[in-house]
């Protein structure tokens, strides 16, 4: 899924999204911040601080979207899975996706729609 800005303007193209709960999910694994994902390849340290940087200006504008973020690494989704679901219900708890003011576009579609919860 990815998420856009009420005008129109890319966010992210998100790992997961509960819809009903404005939840979005993300994996952490270590190859996103090294590079393993990125044409470049470029494995420098100013290279990762930067994706250090950029994953968290795209937290920071999801959640100032509405959405709630859970994130997870992949040993803990595989080896500890209740930590992430106690995360998640966390989330779930405390969030209120009425509030969530973003236009989404599911994979694979090319129209952007409202962000509206649906079950």
């Amino acid at each position: 899924m990815s998420v856009f800005t009420g005008d129109g303007r890319f966010v992210a193209r998100v790992d997961a999204l509960w819809e009903y709960e404005g939840i979005v999910g993300e994996a952490d694994g270590a190859g996103k911040y090294l590079g393993e994902f990125d044409d470049s390849g470029d494995r420098s340290g100013d290279a990762v601080a930067r994706r250090v940087i950029q994953a968290g200006v795209r937290e920071s504008r999801l959640r100032e979207l509405g959405f709630a973020v859970v994130r997870w690494e992949p040993g803990e989704i595989t080896r500890r899975p209740g930590v992430v679901a106690d995360r998640w219900l966390a989330a779930r708890a405390r969030h209120d996706p009425s509030r969530i003011r973003a236009r989404v576009r599911p994979e694979g579609q090319t129209a952007m729609t409202w962000y509206a919860p649906s079950r």
